[in-house]
């Protein structure tokens, strides 16, 4: 496999770095005791203008497998600033601006380091420390520009958590393989939760796809269970920590490219009830199936490569507390 074949995957293996979403709990305090009995209706709030950053932390290790090829083992570091802001509300769904900041990826494969990196719209690349031109097709394609575009993903959520991708451009960042690069998961019921309660959320997204795609997304819906684990205050602020896992699946008589990577996501989150927002999360996530290396990548292949990819992540992420927006002066 050629330097540049192996930078459309890292490119490629970038994306779904960020297949990951929501999980909490801080990794140093342990939740006290939690009350019991009492019901509490949780749900998010989205104030106009509420802006909110994410810093995400994401270990993959991975095994991909093409036809006539011994098993190459990928491991994976990239980090992730990923912005929401709160552009409207009307009848209690909110419109959201989802926008990655930035992005740094380092990939070992084949016993090549290549790193990637992009901010403000600008990308680079090294193999080795040898700068690669990211303009080409091999990241291009890859989706690596589309990752940390200028241009925001936009979204509406509800007070429940139902969330809508509105528009998103080519190769936009992902949560659970989805065009949506918000971290957030979780999804409550319309009827208060005790502590112990257990609910489903099904929510129905199309695949993210990279620029050199032809065919249309797939439509798969994320089933989810979630427990309400412990309520807890601090500091006049009530916290819920709730434990989410969950599958992907195609949406019944959903149209679409079927060659698709399969999740399964297992982790906790970390609400913030006053302020109606999930603040930090931790997960492990299991991924399987096929990538498509489509003709050209790499400069060599004249035809489309499938390759078998397995991989476990890890992903933490938190609220980095993003500044308010200015006040307008007078």
């Amino acid at each position: 496999m050629s330097i540049r074949h192996l930078s459309y995957l890292a490119g490629t293996l970038a994306l779904a770095g960020l297949l990951t979403a929501p999980a909490l709990r801080a990794q140093d305090e342990e939740p006290p005791e939690a009350p019991q009995g009492k019901a509490y209706k949780l749900s998010f709030k989205h104030p106009p203008g509420q802006v909110q950053r994410f810093r995400m932390d994401v270990t993959s290790q991975l095994e991909v497998n093409r036809e006539g090829a011994p098993t190459l083992p990928v491991t994976q570091r990239a980090s992730y600033t990923i912005t929401e802001k709160v552009t409207g509300s009307r009848q209690g769904t909110a419109t959201l601006s989802v926008l990655v900041d930035s992005m740094k990826s380092s990939l070992s494969v084949a016993g090549q380091r290549i790193d990637l990196s992009s901010k403000g719209g600008k990308s680079n690349a090294t193999v080795n420390g040898m700068v690669i031109d990211t303009s080409s097709a091999d990241l291009a394609g890859a989706g690596l520009h589309g990752l940390t575009s200028k241009k925001p993903v936009v979204i509406r959520r509800t007070t429940r958590g139902g969330t809508t991708v509105v528009s998103a451009p080519p190769g936009a960042g992902t949560a659970m393989g989805s065009n949506n690069p918000s971290p957030v998961l979780v999804q409550f019921p319309a009827t208060p939760l005790r502590v112990g309660d257990t609910w489903e959320s099904t929510q129905r997204f199309r695949t993210a796809r990279t620029a050199n795609a032809r065919r249309p997304a797939a439509e798969m819906l994320l089933r989810c269970s979630h427990t309400l684990q412990a309520l807890n205050t601090r500091n006049g602020k009530q916290f819920a920590l709730i434990e989410t896992s969950g599958t992907t699946e195609p949406a019944e008589g959903a149209a679409g490219d079927a060659e698709q990577l399969g999740f399964t996501v297992t982790g906790t989150a970390r609400f913030d009830v006053t302020r109606g927002v999930v603040i930090s999360g931790t997960y492990t996530q299991e991924a399987s199936g096929t990538i498509v290396i489509p003709a050209g990548a790499g400069g060599a292949a004249s035809q489309a490569q499938q390759a078998e990819v397995a991989a476990t992540t890890k992903v933490l992420f938190r609220d980095a507390a993003a500044p308010a927006t200015p006040a307008k002066r007078r």
